[in-house]
């Protein structure tokens, strides 16, 4: 993917949009390629993934939207119940079948809000972390 970890994406500045979010206290998971964050005040969460897949599509993964110039899908309860997932696509590849897929963030914002803050919050962390892609 990027030569960067998914925690470097979200800077803390960019997290606070969270309400109470740990923005210093990442949980980073294996390989660099996931990074949690949780807020000290609620259940609220964000976790960022980097992931290979097949191209995520417009009914199926959500709502289209673009993020600094990337293609990318917003899907209420797109990661379970209580969630807001954006899939950005960073970069499309052949995989070794001979077919097109994708190297994408996901980005999901959880907890017990309104789904449509949830993803008033992960529209809001999309824009910088694709800025940051672009830089990284």
């Amino acid at each position: 993917m990027c030569p960067i970890t998914a925690c470097a994406p979200l800077r803390p500045e960019s997290l606070e949009i969270v309400p109470g979010i740990d923005a210093r206290s990442p949980d980073v998971g294996f390989g660099g390629w996931k990074c949690g964050w949780r807020s000290t005040t609620s259940d609220t969460w964000v976790d960022l993934r980097f992931d290979r897949d097949q191209p995520p599509s417009a009914g199926d993964d959500g709502t289209p939207a673009r993020f600094n110039d990337y293609p990318a899908f917003v899907e209420a309860e797109g990661d379970g119940e209580e969630t807001c997932l954006v899939q950005v696509v960073y970069r499309s590849y052949t995989d070794d079948r001979g077919r097109i897929a994708v190297e994408k963030v996901r980005l999901a914002v959880g907890g017990s809000r309104p789904t449509d803050r949830l993803c008033q919050m992960a529209r809001g962390l999309a824009g910088p972390a694709t800025a940051r892609l672009r830089a990284g």
